[in-house]
């Protein structure tokens, strides 16, 4: 038994080591809510449930814990590095910066709205506007009821060429935050828009981040129902 448990510490702390890098990563970049919340599910999901499971139902002893705690770190440590924009394969986020400005590429089957997140956070921007064009195949946009207080979606599966997206790269509480609107056009010469909740590239999306030397929280108001900026 000794020996079996050695030997998953074994393959377990190299990938626990990669863990508290990239989460310590996330943590420095004021990211926080993220990890907390994708660790919460997988500490019950994974390793508690998983290991009443191998004991219950597989009838394995002390190991199940051990294991299910390795796959748990396996699983954090992906979707880090999913978020962080690397993988397994090395491939990273297609972008440049120069001073203050980023042209990024977004492609086939990427969302828009996640990218745009990867970047801010990859990049620590706490403050920046937004322009992109491209083509996009799926995509929700939101309406406000100002008397309601309520955001209403929409959702649009097709083709479709973007006519305008624009927004901000800002902080709520002091973590990442985003704001954009988008409009996009079909081949009927049809056009809808509203707040962007997802769009995903059919083709491609070309974007230009304009990051801004400073910082705007926002703050929920009450009376109007919304994150304004608390300027």
């Amino acid at each position: 038994l000794g020996t079996r448990i050695l030997r998953i510490f074994s393959i377990s702390e190299p990938i626990y080591g990669i863990l508290i890098i990239l989460e310590g990563t996330f943590n420095g970049m004021g990211d926080t809510k993220a990890p907390f919340v994708f660790s919460l599910i997988t500490m019950w999901g994974i390793r508690i449930f998983g290991s009443m499971l191998m004991i219950n139902v597989f009838s394995f002893g002390l190991e199940s814990g051990l294991i299910m705690m390795v796959l748990d770190n396996i699983s954090r440590c992906l979707r880090k590095m999913e978020i962080s924009g690397l993988s397994i394969g090395g491939k990273k986020m297609k972008y440049k910066k120069f001073e203050n400005t980023i042209i990024a590429r977004i492609d086939k089957g990427e969302d828009i709205v996640e990218q745009v997140k990867n970047i801010a956070l990859k990049e620590n921007i706490k403050l920046a506007s937004i322009q992109a064009l491209g083509a996009i195949n799926d995509f929700t946009v939101g309406v406000f009821k100002t008397k309601e207080k309520k955001y209403y979606a929409n959702e649009f599966k097709g083709d479709y060429e973007i006519v305008s997206l624009t927004g901000t790269i800002n902080t709520m509480n002091d973590e990442y935050y985003s704001h954009m609107h988008l409009s996009a056009g079909n081949d009927q010469g049809e056009v809808f828009g509203g707040h962007l909740n997802k769009a995903i590239v059919s083709a491609t999306c070309e974007m230009v981040i304009q990051v801004i030397n400073g910082q705007v929280d926002r703050y929920f108001d009450e009376e109007i129902g919304l994150n304004l900026l608390k300027l």
